[in-house]
């Protein structure tokens, strides 16, 4: 499948993307997780081959750019980005695929906006796990001590391999796929080597969705919805699985997959592709 590299201004930044059959087929805007970027999507992608799939570097991670000092990176941003890309498209209705953080994201715009988003592939994710209401204040601290601290320059590397390692460790994924990511996020910058990520996106958070926040936006998604869980990634979590029994057919569906969190670049792609082009209309 033809793939192209393109960007977009948005709201004051450029956002990087990765394009696969950008000559037309189903609108899909594929959504990476925590600190991954558009790469993420590379394994699956060429998999979907009725589907014209843009994913792009969310900010401050991969080719895209940081916020201004000005700014947060809240889960609220980020839904602003995903539809200005829309309509830099054309694309009046599409289907979300979204990876861990990026499965909320998509949960979230297509509970706010159900006229836009005809269908969800949520990958190893739902809303983010949820607080308690009483830590609200302990939660506003720390994202407050976190910010004031300012961004943070890493030490950096002395190779890349020893970078991609590092994350393959941390993840808990093969070097293979660490490799992906890095090839789009790793730069070189006197002799030392950086994962190229906007320190502020480590910060704390300075609200937390309660379980009552969390059932709203869930109750609220009008469109099908198929939860692609990782038995051995979220998909174990006693909070993600009382998420999960609360969903009612048929219009959320839910397949167990043995698995890392990071499930759709392995060998369970294929899988996954399979239900996501009867899904995605």
């Amino acid at each position: 499948m033809n793939c192209i590299e393109r960007s977009f201004d948005v709201r004051g930044i450029r956002l990087a993307a990765k394009h696969w059959n950008p000559e037309g087929g189903k609108p899909v805007i594929a959504l990476h997780g925590w600190l991954d970027n558009a790469a993420s999507f590379d394994v699956i992608a060429p998999l979907l081959g009725e589907c014209s799939l843009l994913a792009f570097d969310q900010a401050g991670v991969g080719r895209s750019d940081f916020r201004p000092p000005s700014a947060t990176y809240h889960l609220w941003d980020d839904l602003l980005d995903i539809l200005e890309i829309a309509d830099s498209l054309g694309w009046e209705s599409f289907s979300l695929l979204g990876h861990s953080r990026g499965a909320a994201l998509a949960i979230m715009l297509a509970a706010t906006y159900p006229e836009r988003v005809t269908s969800l592939g949520l990958i190893d994710g739902l809303m983010p796990l949820p607080v308690a209401a009483s830590d609200a204040p302990e939660q506003m601290s720390d994202f407050l001590r976190g910010y004031r601290a300012g961004i943070r320059q890493g030490r950096g590397y002395a190779s890349m391999q020893e970078l991609v390692d590092l994350r393959a460790l941390a993840s808990s994924v093969d070097v293979s796929i660490a490799q992906l990511l890095g090839a789009r996020a790793i730069e070189e910058r006197d002799g030392r080597f950086y994962w190229r990520v906007d320190s502020r996106l480590k910060q704390p958070s300075s609200v937390k969705l309660t379980e009552s926040h969390d059932r709203a936006f869930l109750q609220k998604v009008k469109c099908t919805a198929f939860v692609f869980l990782a038995n051995q990634g979220l998909g174990s979590y006693d909070k993600l699985q009382a998420m999960v029994s609360d969903l009612e057919a048929p219009l959320w569906n839910v397949m167990r997959l043995d698995g890392h969190h990071h499930l759709h670049m392995d060998f369970q792609a294929k899988e996954i592709s399979e239900v996501c082009c009867d899904l995605f209309v």
